[in-house]
């Protein structure tokens, strides 16, 4: 299987079966940078020598140099020189004399594994030759001389041509390998069509005719029919043919422009096969529509606000203009509901510049989200963008603000966000992951749990979201999934909150995607020993009584790194340390509350997993030292209550867990038979998996299928971790999680068809006693310096300060 090419998808074989005497060589696809010659799992074979990278799947060609003359490339003796049809008469020539068997230099030669290689090869050659089999479909023979044909086979029987158009047939040797393949062609009628020397056909009008080729070798002969057909006429709407000259890409942006694109081409009905004027009519109707929603190249789109530093004073900005659009400002109202004519009015309104960046020429769309069909896009398409980002400093603490980007006479919509309290109280955030956007279905999912949201926490100050926004990485990732998560599946919290966002394995692309769309603080990497690839993906925040930690897990292979010792340079050292050094700048926060996108522990698909024992080896040590109460993770696509974990044993803490409500064991309800429940995390750190908000689901695992991957999670005992609700709802979810004076409670829910909201399950985190405090930490203030509502530390414990009283953390009151 050589020198194929796929519009997408893959070139090879994708399969979990197991494939004998084969060689995968040189296929290409056009949407992936992943092998595309052979994907598979746990497969044995004598196809390729013997590749350890690829988890055991012993034969993927892509171990052979795509150039075949070089020391490593597999040395066929005759392989074609391009991948894909034919499309000259060189071309077809030389695949009617591609010869795939191997010459003296070929690394597969005497490398196949044994016990799976066959007696003899497909031409029926014993082997082996050498000392071992070679791998592939030919084992090479030094005493072989030239082959001589013993027949060849013209194919198809019937090709069928349109006028003014080109073919070729395909002729087939007996034996694949005969030395001899020159052919000699020719054609009964040449009114027909004509036929080079290399059997490339040129038609010149309609009829039959009959075509004959010739082998040199033997004379062997065969023939089949050659029917040109009349071009077709198509009878397109008027509306789509104007549509056609009056609007030109480059006059919209993208966002607007590439619904029409799918509208318009949906429209172009050959109202000569079809005769049912209502679905014309509809079609027309809906590109009407999309026509009325274009917007000019300057408007800006893609607008997100994001946690930057400290959220009582500050907040940050991002959005995308078309390419060469540089001009960009945000502005901001202190009003909660600002209205066009309010920004107009220019009294209190609050401008700020913002830095343009040109991105990287962004690969559009995925095969799989069906927009390059839908457009009649070449799959290759890129666009260019401009990314503006601002920050607006010294808000005022507790107030809501209105806000827009762009510039004059080019304005975004109006959203909202509140700065935090002064000396904030009870408030509530969102947690929301895993959208994968992909195709429509996925962007449908993902926007009716964004609905039920809004509707639902409307006063949420903040949504967290740990990663895997869109479905396609690689370099050969999508934009049209990224536009797609903010223009239509996460609009409608987007433009009620900022978010708190952080990247996933599917985000992971060398052309930065994340890092043009969000704009959060980046202090970490410039101070990382090992630099991530995205800047913002690791950063903290205080809001309230919580610290907040967001990190990635991302890069973790970037320094040293070893799976059986279970090491990771940079989660040890560069988060590890950064860990530390955040719970000291900011020692006086009754919660510590992680989020990231891969998991520490988990119960679905994601537990076998070869790089979570390195997670559990390098991160619980820091979830110990730095007392972590909550760790909110994504990735695993299940609801999933974790512990609380004691970090030494790696087994729930019983003990720590009160009020759990007992229920029918049922994966869509809860596979452990528990929900709800009180999780106290003075001695462990609870971990949380909210689902998913989109259409990706994993199912639950059991004890046994658990217990079946312990060679793989090397935990013992890894279903009695799960100590709340453990299932799949089966719908987008979301979970509102609210800070009180006494706990973190969860209500979680799933998004309805109506974009209405179901309460799934309640639960509450607690801390009971107060944090360790920083080694060296030292607060020096009297009881005079301190104010109302301000928090100090006296003998390494934290208090506050309430009403003339003072308070431990737990809300204790302590004696004067």
């Amino acid at each position: 299987v050589c020198n194929n090419y796929s519009e997408g998808g893959y070139a090879g074989i994708h399969s979990v079966a197991k494939v004998y005497n084969s060689v995968f060589w040189n296929n290409q696809a056009s949407d992936l940078s992943d092998p595309v010659n052979f994907i598979a799992a746990g497969s044995n074979s004598s196809g390729n020598f013997t590749d350890d990278g690829f988890d055991g799947v012993s034969f993927i060609s892509t171990s052979l140099a795509e150039d075949n003359s070089l020391t490593g490339g597999p040395h066929f003796v005759n392989p074609t020189d391009f991948a894909g049809l034919p499309q000259t008469g060189q071309q077809i020539i030389a695949m009617r004399r591609a010869d795939y068997s191997i010459t003296a230099a070929s690394p597969m030669k005497d490398n196949a594994v044994a016990s799976y290689a066959s007696a003899q090869d497909i031409n029926g050659v014993e082997r082996p030759k050498g000392t071992k089999a070679d791998v592939g479909a030919y084992e090479f023979d030094p005493d072989a001389g030239a082959v001589s044909l013993t027949s060849i086979l013209l194919t198809p029987k019937n090709l069928s041509v349109e006028v003014e158009d080109v073919g070729a047939f395909t002729v087939l040797f007996y034996p694949r390998n005969a030395s001899d393949k020159r052919l000699q062609w020719s054609i009964d009628n040449p009114a027909i069509a004509t036929i080079d020397a290399d059997g490339v056909i040129s038609s010149l009008s309609e009829g039959q005719t009959i075509v004959h080729v010739t082998a040199v070798d033997g004379g062997f002969a065969d023939a089949a029919q050659l029917t040109v057909v009349p071009k077709p006429v198509y009878h397109y709407p008027k509306a789509v043919l104007e549509a056609d000259e009056l609007y030109p890409m480059e006059n919209y942006t993208v966002p607007s422009f590439i619904p029409f694109l799918v509208a318009k081409e949906a429209a172009r009905i050959d109202s000569a096969t079809c005769s049912d004027v209502s679905i014309i009519a509809g079609k027309i109707a809906t590109m009407n529509d999309a026509i009325s929603k274009l917007v000019a190249k300057t408007e800006p789109y893609n607008m997100i606000a994001n946690i930057n530093g400290d959220p009582t004073t500050r907040m940050a900005f991002c959005w995308f203009t078309n390419g060469g659009v540089t001009e960009g400002e945000v502005q901001l109202l202190a009003q909660a509901d600002a209205t066009i004519a309010d920004f107009e009015a220019g009294v209190d309104v609050i401008t700020i510049d913002a830095t343009p960046t040109t991105t990287k020429a962004l690969h559009y769309g995925a095969q799989k989200s069906g927009i390059i069909p839908a457009t009649h896009l070449p799959s290759s398409t890129k666009f260019t963008y401009v990314s503006h980002k601002a920050i607006a400093e010294n808000l005022q603490p507790g107030t809501a603000y209105s806000w827009r980007v762009g510039y004059a006479g080019h304005w975004s919509e109006i959203a909202h966000f509140r700065t935090q309290d002064e000396n904030q109280g009870e408030y509530s955030f969102v947690y929301m992951s895993d959208s994968h956007i992909q195709d429509q279905e996925y962007i449908d999912h993902a926007h009716r749990c964004a609905e039920a949201v809004a509707k639902t926490v409307p006063d949420a100050r903040f949504c967290v979201f740990p990663g895997d926004f869109v479905d396609t990485g690689t370099a050969a990732n999508s934009e049209w999934e990224w536009e797609r998560w903010f223009e239509e599946a996460m609009k409608a919290v987007i433009m009620q909150m900022p978010f708190v966002p952080t990247d996933g394995n599917h985000d992971d692309s060398p052309n930065i995607n994340y890092t043009y769309h969000f704009n959060t603080d980046n202090a970490f990497n410039t101070k990382a020993t090992i630099k991530p690839q995205f800047e913002g993906i690791t950063y903290s925040f205080v809001y309230g009584d919580v610290l907040f930690l967001v990190y990635s897990k991302q890069d973790y292979w970037r320094g040293e790194y070893d799976y059986s010792a279970q090491t990771a340079a940079y989660l040890t050292n560069d988060v590890g340390n950064w860990f530390r050094e955040q719970v000291a700048l900011h020692p006086n926060t009754k919660y510590r509350v992680g989020l990231v996108h891969k998991n520490v522990f988990c119960g679905s698909g994601h537990c076998k997993d070869k790089e979570g024992p390195t997670f559990r080896t390098t991160m619980l040590p820091i979830m110990k030292e730095c007392e972590i109460d909550l760790l909110l993770q994504g990735h695993d696509h299940t609801y999933e209550v974790i512990g609380p974990v004691n970090p030494d044993t790696r087994k729930p803490i019983l003990s720590a867990i009160s009020d759990r409500e007992e229920v029918a064991v049922d994966s869509k309800v809860s596979i452990s038979g528990y929900k709800g429940g009180t999780y106290v995390v003075d001695e462990g750190t609870l971990y949380f998996i909210g689902a998913t908000c989109g259409r990706k689901r994993y199912s639950p695992y059991d004890r046994d299928k658990l217990n079946g991957y312990k060679s793989t999670h090397k935990m013992t005992d890894y279903f009695d971790l799960f100590t709340g609700m453990f299932a799949q709802p089966e719908k987008p979810c979301f979970t509102k999680i609210t800070v009180k004076s006494d706990c973190l409670e969860f209500n979680s829910y799933t998004a309805e068809e109506d974009g209405t909201a179901t309460l799934v399950n309640t639960m509450r985190v607690k801390r009971t006693t107060p944090h360790s405090i920083p080694t060296g930490y030292e607060d020096v203030r009297s009881m005079d310096e301190i104010r109302e509502g301000e928090k100090f530390i006296r003998d390494g414990q934290l208090y506050i300060l309430k009403n003339g009283r003072i308070y431990n953390v737990i809300g204790q009151q302590i004696a004067q």
